[in-house]
């Protein structure tokens, strides 16, 4: 691992193939556990990218915010939200949802969609 400062590293990891994987990392601490962030790759984030963001993680950890709950979150609040599907697809879903497929040899899992229940067959 290769320190650039203020908590931003570049963590250098060699695979089962030899090749080398680069990406950054955002090491920190909260309530004396060590906490690291993954900020992306390096061929996708360039070093002035990774110290942007690591600069925002130092601003919310100065207004007492974990970077890593915070963004888990805001991935939680967004899933949560109501996606908009045409009318004709609604019924669909409906009418899949009052008669389930039964398979004993496949798992049926239950996806809700807003006030729809529908049981998705793999």
């Amino acid at each position: 691992m290769h320190a650039d400062g203020g908590g931003l590293y570049l963590q250098v990891a060699k695979t089962a193939s030899g090749r080398l994987n680069k990406s950054w990392l955002y090491r920190y601490a909260v309530a004396g556990r060590e906490r690291q962030m993954g900020l992306g790759p390096l061929s996708e984030v360039k070093l002035f990218a990774a110290r942007q963001k690591a600069a925002e993680c130092r601003k919310q950890r100065l207004e007492g915010i974990d970077p890593i709950e915070a963004l888990e979150n805001a991935r939680h609040n967004s899933r949560g939200k109501r996606r908009n599907i045409s009318p004709r697809v609604r019924d669909v879903l409906r009418d899949e949802a009052q008669e389930p497929i039964q398979c004993q040899a496949c798992r049926a899992v239950a996806i809700n969609h807003g006030s729809l229940r529908v049981s998705t067959h793999w």
